[in-house]
């Protein structure tokens, strides 16, 4: 079979990818029999020589293609990108791997694993045209897209996955990482097996997972910048001191409290330059790098109580407190009580 797996949902595709991998048989099987073929690097030679010979000691060979429409997809910004057709030009390349993936033996599936394709591209053209290999009527290829899961869909994944773990997960701990970690279930995976892990065979709880999950500590974070920006200095000290006392300690040093800060500067200013350049809201998820709608929201929250200059202000205050301590020359502790004070003033600028 011939399949093309595409989507922004990059996790359920390498999971189907994953299933077909398995089939082939033990490792020593698969190393013989599965082949990966990076797009940039794809030739139709070396297609060819990976697919058209029978599998070794296995019933099935497997030959792996990651990226290659991306090629011809018709954007600017990817018009510098090496053509894998080399010196053919882009309508021989596709007739020759389409004749060669008519050709394809029965043995052999091909997996073609993409993010999202456009209407227009030339290779999701080219499998609009049958793949029927001489004499046979049986359609050969398999397209599916997957998507991102949303609400009720995200939900009952999470739930499914902590209880394929052994685990169990109540409603408001499922609502309440869907808030922390997002659409990302590369990240949401991580979590529920740390969690998971954690919890045994006892349910997980909302206190769990603002123990565990490093969303809770950028919560945290969050809080924290938002004393700071609303010039609360006393509050700020209070929570530091919270947050870098007894067993948070190991958690949020002076170092990784100032880092986590400038983090969060950084993304305010991003904001204000997609705001400024009138980019979308529906790609500053992306933009600021993100999957969390918790993330995103607080951000520009913070980003309408805290001005341009007041953002270059703070980065100058990190810089310098982070020159501090490299210095080896202050303590740690009193370099970020002192940035906290400083930066609480930030307002005012």
């Amino acid at each position: 079979m011939i399949y093309v797996f595409y989507g922004d949902n990059s996790f359920t595709a390498n999971e189907a990818l994953d299933t077909l991998i398995h089939q082939i048989g033990p490792k020593d099987t698969k190393d013989a029999n599965v082949t990966s073929i990076d797009g940039q690097a794809f030739t139709i030679d070396s297609f060819g020589s990976a697919a058209m010979v029978p599998p070794f000691l296995a019933d099935r060979r497997l030959v792996i293609i990651r990226n290659l429409f991306v090629n011809f997809e018709d954007k600017p910004r990817q018009s510098k990108r090496k053509s894998p057709a080399k010196n053919n030009n882009e309508t021989s390349f596709i007739n020759n791997l389409y004749n060669l993936l008519v050709e394809i033996p029965s043995t052999t599936d091909v997996v073609f694993l993409e993010s999202n394709i456009s209407n227009s591209n030339p290779l999701r053209e080219m499998f609009k045209r049958p793949l029927l290999k001489s004499g046979s009527s049986k359609e050969r290829v398999i397209i599916k897209e997957f998507t991102s899961l949303k609400g009720e869909a995200l939900s009952q994944w999470t739930k499914n996955r902590v209880e394929a773990k052994g685990s169990k997960i109540s409603r408001a701990a499922i609502t309440q990482i869907i808030e922390l970690v997002g659409e990302d279930l590369w990240s949401m995976e991580n979590e529920l097996e740390k969690l998971s892990i954690y919890k045994h065979d006892q349910a997980i709880e909302v206190q769990d997972i603002e123990q565990m999950t490093s969303g809770s500590r950028e919560t945290n974070i969050f809080e924290l910048v938002d004393r700071i920006i609303e010039g609360k200095t006393e509050q700020s000290i209070k929570l530091m001191d919270e947050m870098t006392a007894g067993e948070s300690a190991s958690i949020y040093s002076p170092t990784y409290l100032i880092s986590m800060i400038a983090r969060q500067v950084r993304l305010i200013a991003l904001v204000h330059d997609l705001s400024k350049r009138g980019t979308p809201s529906s790609e500053w998820k992306a933009a600021l790098g993100t999957s969390s709608d918790f993330v995103m929201r607080k951000t520009v929250q913070q980003s309408k109580a805290i001005n341009v200059n007041a953002v270059k202000h703070l980065y100058g205050l990190l810089v310098e407190a982070d020159s501090k301590i490299k210095s080896s020359q202050n303590s740690e502790t009193a370099v970020l009580f002192d940035l906290i004070a400083r930066a609480s003033l930030a307002h005012k600028v």
